[in-house]
C-alpha cells in the first residue's frame, strides 16, 4: 500500500498505523524534513543604451528620452524609472523599453528597475546634469566662453 502525503516547508512528523482484521494495531513514525525547491531567484539583466551607455549625460531639453534593454530566465513583467528631481512612471515594453522623463534643472539621478515575475529587480542608473539653453541634443558641457 502507498499513500500521497502532502508535505509543509520544515519538519514533518508521518505515523502511520496498520490495523489487521482482529483490530490489533502496529504503528511507526518518522520525521521527514521538506525543502521546497527555491524559486526563480536569479535577477534580470537590464542595461541603458540611450541616449547613452555611459554613466553621465548633459541634457539640454526636457523630457529625455531613456531607452535599453532587459532580459530574464523566467520573463519580465514591467520596468519603472525615478527621477531623483521628482517623477516616476513605467516604461514601454520590458526587453526592449523606453521611457520619456520630465527633468528638472541641475543635476539628477535616474533609476532604471527591471522586475521579472518572481519578483527579483535589478536597477541602472543615469546620472544627468540638465542645463536649460545653448542648444545641442546633450552629451558633453558646452565650451566656457
Amino acid at each position: 500500500m502507498s499513500a500521497s502525503i502532502p508535505l509543509a516547508s520544515g519538519s514533518n512528523a508521518i505515523t502511520v498505523t496498520a490495523r489487521d482484521a482482529a483490530g490489533n494495531t502496529a504503528t511507526d513514525s518518522v520525521t521527514v524534513t521538506y525543502t521546497p525547491p527555491a524559486g526563480d531567484t536569479t535577477p534580470p539583466t537590464l542595461s541603458i543604451t540611450s541616449p547613452t551607455n555611459g554613466t553621465a549625460w548633459t541634457a539640454t531639453s526636457s523630457p529625455l528620452t531613456v531607452a535599453g534593454s532587459a532580459s530574464d530566465n523566467a520573463g519580465l513583467s514591467t520596468v519603472t524609472w525615478s527621477n531623483s528631481a521628482g517623477g516616476n512612471g513605467t516604461a514601454g515594453g520590458t526587453t526592449s523599453w523606453s521611457a520619456t522623463i520630465p527633468l528638472s534643472a541641475g543635476a539628477q539621478t535616474i533609476t532604471i528597475t527591471a522586475y521579472d515575475t518572481s519578483g527579483n529587480t535589478r536597477t541602472d542608473t543615469l546620472s544627468v546634469d540638465f542645463t536649460t539653453g545653448g542648444g545641442g541634443g546633450g552629451g558633453a558641457p558646452p565650451a566656457a566662453p
